[in-house]
């Protein structure tokens, strides 16, 4: 008897997990890699796919690589303002967009986008030192939510576009698509893209990093260079 009632217990599951199981967003990026040159004064990402549901709402949150980072807050001590004692945050994204096609808090409950870790409620930055942290990341446009940045046509295509500011970290972003319905998510995608340097700013970046004493005197001469070969020219022409 017991055997029966597991077999039973068994195939239910089998049979009732798809129903349950989150099924894979039909999107994907128009790009996996973003070069950056001498030159380059941002970038555009472009993320589109296709509704499962036509009763579906789409959110698309982009986050750049993990960055750490210790504040000092502006204490009064004797009249005089100081830095106070370093804070250090736990590591979260140095860049975080959300983009969707509906404002979040008619999409899920609080709670709901807590536990997805959707929007910039969501992320671990209540202390004061992350709260400094977040108004810092807002006012270099690296932190930001778009309510209306994803555009649905005919309840069956969607489609994504956000500019990239200029001071974008590089490195390795994640980029994930939900498709939420109901006030839970029904379908999601998990997809990459990197922004690294190439040419002249890729040769810099390596040198500085696997070579910083080289790095540095090099930077010293060229400026001597320069300064030596400006004191020429204008003695020249006096």
């Amino acid at each position: 008897m017991i055997k029966r009632l597991a077999l039973l217990a068994f195939f239910f599951l089998v049979l009732v997990q798809p129903v349950w199981a989150e099924t894979e967003a039909a999107a994907d990026l128009a790009e996996d890699f973003i070069p950056v040159t001498e030159s380059f004064d941002g970038a555009h990402v472009m993320v589109f796919g296709a509704l499962i549901s036509a009763k579906s709402n789409i959110v698309v949150v982009l986050e750049g690589p993990p960055a750490k980072a210790s504040i000092r807050a502006k204490i009064k001590k004797v009249g005089i303002w100081i830095n106070d004692e370093p804070q250090t945050i736990e590591p979260v994204p140095s860049f975080y967009a959300v983009l969707s096609s509906q404002p979040l808090v008619k999409l899920m409950t609080p709670k709901a986008l807590s536990r997805r870790g959707i929007g910039l409620q969501a992320l671990p930055l209540d202390s004061v030192a992350g709260q400094g942290f977040l108004q810092n990341r807002l006012a270099q446009g690296l932190y930001l939510e778009m309510p209306e940045g994803v555009k649905i046509r005919d309840k069956k295509l969607f489609r994504a576009d956000f500019n990239l500011p200029p001071n974008v970290p590089l490195g390795a972003y994640k980029t994930t698509i939900y498709e939420i319905k109901n006030g839970a998510v029904s379908a999601s995608r998990t997809t990459t893209f990197k922004i690294a340097p190439i040419g002249m700013a890729s040769m810099i970046k390596n040198l500085s990093m696997q070579h910083p004493a080289l790095y540095a005197a090099a930077a010293i001469f060229l400026v001597l260079s320069i300064g030596g070969l400006a004191a020429y020219l204008f003695r020249k022409e006096t």
